[in-house]
C-alpha cells in the first residue's frame, strides 16, 4: 500500500479537501418490498419555513409517497484514516 500524504490535499485558499467515497442510496418501496422509489421530477414547498418535499413513485408496484430528498442519490462518505494504515498526516 503506498503512503497517502494529506497535507498534500490541502489547497491554498483555505480548502481542505479530504479523501471520500461515493455511495449510490436506493429508496425501497414501502408497499411491495420489492421496488424501488424513483422521483418524479415533481416537488411542492407547501410551507416556506419548511424544506421541499418530492414526489417519488415505485419502479415496480406504482405506489406514489414523497420525501424530503430526491432517491436515487449519491452520497459522498469520508474516509477516515485508522492508525496504521499508511496515511501520513
Amino acid at each position: 500500500m503506498s503512503v497517502i500524504d494529506i497535507s498534500k490535499l490541502q489547497h491554498k485558499n483555505d480548502e481542505i479537501k479530504t479523501p471520500a467515497f461515493a455511495v449510490y442510496v436506493e429508496k425501497p418501496c414501502p408497499k411491495c418490498g420489492f421496488g424501488r422509489m424513483n422521483a418524479t421530477g415533481r416537488g411542492a414547498q407547501p410551507d416556506p419555513k419548511k424544506p421541499p418535499i418530492f414526489e417519488h413513485v415505485c419502479q415496480n408496484c406504482q405506489h406514489k409517497e414523497a420525501y424530503g430528498k430526491q432517491y436515487p442519490t449519491v452520497e459522498f462518505v469520508k474516509v477516515e484514516p485508522e492508525e496504521g494504515d499508511g496515511v501520513k498526516q
